[in-house]
């Protein structure tokens, strides 16, 4: 004879391993008789006999109170039930000490536009997070978070996004999938290396990658037609791919400061959109020949350098305003 649990004890659940917030029913490999739950843990709980050919085994239903992050997200929010989360196009939901959301959160904000998680305890975000299809606007910034779901370019629609001061080593290669990009802010991470296809951004014209690890960048980095911000300041690189100056027509600052760099490719002089270069604290001897080509070049810092000699290169930038060489 098999017997089933209805119960809504979360100490139970925990017991037979399942998941808070669902309905389940397991089959258990024993015996009736030899059956090890702790009798304490069902003793309070109502048996109801039921019909089965398998005799041996013994069938558990748990049926469960709701999932306590689900009501407090709720709570939160102050919403009803999910048929109003479903209306919800932005959610807030700044320094409120959250280590985790809900497994069905992307299912239960079908149009949700704008999210702000700052200044929580995440260190994932769920796998149903990519079926927030309308989201434009993330900020994740002042978390744990550690790794991104694989399926993270899923988000087609998203067009800010913000997630510096966390723990991200990677990006997943599904990134390069997010076409609508405008500005992305991973600053004070612990990313080593951008996917290969990062170019297939073409829309993104804010980017910021200050104080990481990284020590190459992609060769498709020139790709990035549409850049006009870049901050790489604090980071390992040694040397820039050799076309970084050919395809980032539209770049007009870039923030190279606190690397390792020794020189700089023969394309950085075909930068034609360049107003503001920041290369101080490097390791650069000398400029490309081609460095005084630069047409709209109005402020240049080479602050601690190794330069052995001024580079009359400088001398050829018609529009320079403003030059710092101190210590170099």
């Amino acid at each position: 004879m098999l017997f089933f649990i209805v119960c809504g004890n979360l100490q139970v659940a925990a017991a037979l391993g399942l998941h808070p917030g669902r309905v389940e029913l397991v089959l258990l490999p024993v015996e009736v008789e030899g059956c090890d739950l702790p009798g304490k843990l069902l003793q309070d709980h109502e048996f109801l006999p039921g019909d089965s050919s398998s005799g041996s085994s013994l069938a558990i239903q748990v049926c469960l109170l709701p999932d306590p992050l689900e009501e407090r997200l709720l709570e939160l929010l102050g919403c009803k039930g999910e048929d109003e989360l479903h209306l919800l196009r932005e959610v807030h939901l700044k320094d409120r000490e959250l280590s985790t959301l809900p497994d069905a959160f992307g299912h239960q904000l079908p149009r949700l536009r704008k999210l702000w998680l700052s200044s929580n305890l995440l260190s994932l975000l769920p796998r149903s997070f990519s079926q927030l299809s309308q989201l434009e606007d993330l900020r994740a910034d002042d978390n744990c978070l550690a790794r991104l779901p694989p399926d993270f370019g899923a988000l087609r629609m998203l067009r800010n996004l913000q997630l510096e001061d966390n723990k991200l080593e990677c990006l997943p290669d599904s990134f390069c999938d997010l076409a609508a990009l405008h500005s992305v802010t991973l600053d004070c991470n612990r990313l080593r290396a951008l996917p290969q296809e990062f170019g297939r951004l073409k829309a993104l014209q804010k980017l910021r990658l200050v104080s990481n690890e990284l020590e190459t960048l992609p060769a498709s980095f020139a790709e990035l037609s549409a850049l006009r911000e870049l901050w790489l300041n604090g980071n390992r690189l040694k040397l820039l791919p050799d076309n970084f100056g050919l395809g980032l027509r539209s770049l007009q600052q870039l923030r190279l400061a606190r690397n390792l760099l020794c020189q700089l490719p023969a394309s950085f002089g075909t930068l034609p959109s360049l107003r503001i270069l920041h290369l101080e604290d490097n390791k650069l001897q000398h400029l490309p020949e081609n460095f005084g080509a630069l047409p709209r070049l109005e402020s240049l810092n080479l602050d601690c350098n190794e330069l052995t000699a001024f580079p009359h290169c400088i001398t050829q930038i018609t529009q320079l305003k403003r030059l710092w060489m101190n210590g170099t």
